[in-house]
């Protein structure tokens, strides 16, 4: 693979002490670094935001990638990313033929954030599809998508729970032509969830309502698991309770005494 070094005057504005220039199968640039001069200082919001980053770095980003095999001997084979989760999508969502295999989204990571990043099988003129920053709290989403709103922001995803990572977010469109991710509450990694396939049916829940009847109607055509109607459930069958004798202890003729017909005696 053709990687070239870092200038002097590169490695100053970074302020790193070495780096690698290299392409993707896709023809995104990487860089690669190492030596950085870190400020431990906490970053200033002017609205008192707080961000998740420290060793789940900074978000995670959504790139295009046409090639998926190719991709995918690359982040993972030679990067070194692992995969933690894959979405069947529907072809035509990605500019594909109606009808043909599903879109395979992938999502990878490299630290316990659920992904740090995503291949989509598509292309993007602006060369990249979405990134995401993570906020402390759900106020901050809230209120971020707000100021988004008020200020004539093109709000590209109104707030929703993903299906996979769990992240409450909104999307926003920049003048990039790419979205900006903002949410909260991600899923960080566990072992049950490493490698799992998602199908149509389990995709986001933006908006406030369920993307997910389109695709599930769409999947249920094409014979797909997991758009499947799912069976209701059988409720139990609640038991009467039983009725148990107190403690107290009776003598013969008292209330609870089977030997006896008499009257109820004292204790």
């Amino acid at each position: 693979m053709p990687a070239k070094a870092g200038t002097p005057e590169e490695l100053a504005q970074r302020r790193v002490a070495g780096l690698l220039r290299f392409d993707d199968p896709s023809g995104h640039t990487l860089e690669s670094f190492w030596g950085a001069s870190l400020d431990n200082r906490p970053a200033f919001s002017p609205y008192g935001n707080r961000f998740v980053t420290g060793d789940l770095g900074m978000g995670h980003v959504v790139i295009p990638a046409a090639d998926d095999q190719a991709a995918m001997e690359f982040y993972a084979g030679v990067l070194g990313f692992r995969l933690r989760d894959t979405m069947a999508m529907p072809p035509e969502l990605f500019g594909r033929p109606p009808g043909g295999p599903p879109a395979m989204m992938r999502f990878l990571g490299c630290n316990p954030r659920h992904h740090s990043l995503a291949l989509a099988p598509m292309t993007s003129p602006a060369g990249c599809i979405r990134v995401m920053i993570e906020a402390e709290t759900l106020d901050d989403v809230g209120r971020a998508m707000d100021r988004c709103a008020r200020r004539g922001g093109k709000i590209s995803a109104s707030l929703g729970r993903h299906a996979n990572d769990r992240m409450v977010s909104f999307y926003v469109q920049t003048p990039g032509g790419f979205d900006i991710e903002y949410g909260t509450d991600g899923l960080v990694r566990h072992r049950r969830a490493a490698g799992r396939r998602l199908h149509l049916g389990e995709q986001a829940d933006h908006g406030g309502q369920r993307l997910g009847p389109r695709f599930r109607r769409r999947g249920r055509a094409l014979g797909w698991p997991g758009s499947r109607r799912r069976k209701p459930r059988r409720r139990a069958r609640r038991r009467a309770p039983r009725r148990h004798g107190g403690n107290e202890r009776s003598r013969r003729g008292a209330c609870g005494d089977r030997g006896t017909r008499g009257q109820c005696g004292e204790l």
